[in-house]
């Protein structure tokens, strides 16, 4: 039987990553309004840091879910 705590990881893995893309999104938004070229480029670096992170948080949810399910959720595969 899985502990209580894995689920409560499932969850606290699908709020990260709701998080993270809206901060991606954020960044996506301002980055479309600098002129600047030195903004641009500090944006595009957080930019990619968020999607790295955002895949990090989607591949420990995947790999627990298809622990606890035996196949892959198809809710966070379409996040």
């Amino acid at each position: 039987m899985l502990s209580p705590g894995f689920h409560q990881r499932l969850q606290d893995l699908e709020d990260h990553i709701a998080q993270e893309q809206k901060l991606l999104k954020e960044f996506e938004e301002v980055l479309g309004d600098q002129t600047d070229p030195r903004d641009q480029r500090k944006y595009r670096r957080e930019i990619k840091r968020q999607k790295e992170s955002i895949a990090g948080y989607q591949q420990e949810y995947n790999e627990l879910q298809q622990e606890l399910t035996g196949q892959p959720s198809t809710r966070m595969q379409e996040m």
